[in-house]
């Protein structure tokens, strides 16, 4: 007779975990991922990066949002951060480098109001403690009438190489604000995300642009 330890927190069948078998089967697209791009196609990398390479650094992302959808809610919205291993674990099994610092996406100011905490803190406590290497949220998001503002809220010593951490990337508006900003404490920049809503858009020239535009350091 199986003794089930507790409920899942999406489904609220009985479960041994927080999430039951069927809540952490997630599409993975393992191996079809461009290694510099995280661009779906088949191998280890994209045409497109041998013609438009990202100057800052490389993208990496786990699943999509579709897929994830559950999950992410039950912590941005039900505040059920003990579901943040689950993300933590898949952005610690996409580091393959050294990094001197991971720095937490902001979240928004009133998001951060009503949890309290920017619940990415959780999701990095394995890199935290595995790596050994400090995890910071120095950087501080607005939004005034549909536009996104990202500020430096704490300042940190210059670094060789980042890694950006978010849960979801969208728009990538986020990731292109902060870059104007790490651009000066850092010389190279590695974002990896938990999910992404459209992996097309990792494709898409414009987005390429508006991301290498943001890391320019000459503007």
């Amino acid at each position: 007779m199986y003794m089930f330890k507790t409920i899942c927190c999406i489904c609220g069948r009985r479960s041994f975990e927080d999430l039951c078998r069927c809540c952490t089967v997630f599409e993975a697209y393992a191996g079809l991922k461009c290694k510099h791009c995280g661009a779906i196609l088949g191998g280890k990398e994209c045409q497109l990066c041998s013609v438009l390479p990202l100057k800052f650094g490389d993208i990496k992302w786990y699943t999509t949002y579709l897929s994830a959808l559950e999950l992410i809610r039950a912590i941005k919205f039900k505040s059920k951060f003990q579901l943040c291993k689950y993300v933590g674990e898949a952005l610690f099994n996409m580091i393959e480098y050294n990094y001197d610092l991971a720095i937490l996406s902001p979240i928004n100011q009133q998001s951060f109001l009503k949890r309290e905490v920017n619940h990415l803190f959780f999701c990095a406590e394995k890199i935290k403690s595995r790596l050994k290497i400090r995890v910071i949220s120095p950087l501080k998001k607005t939004k005034y009438k549909g536009k996104v503002k990202i500020e430096l809220a704490n300042d940190f010593k210059q670094v060789e190489r980042v890694v950006f951490l978010d849960d979801v990337l969208t728009t990538g508006e986020t990731l292109r604000q902060s870059l104007k900003i790490l651009r000066e404490k850092a010389k190279k920049v590695d974002a990896i995300f938990f999910a992404i809503s459209n992996p097309n858009i990792l494709s898409h020239l414009v987005f390429r642009a508006r991301l290498n535009s943001a890391w320019n350091r000459s503007i």
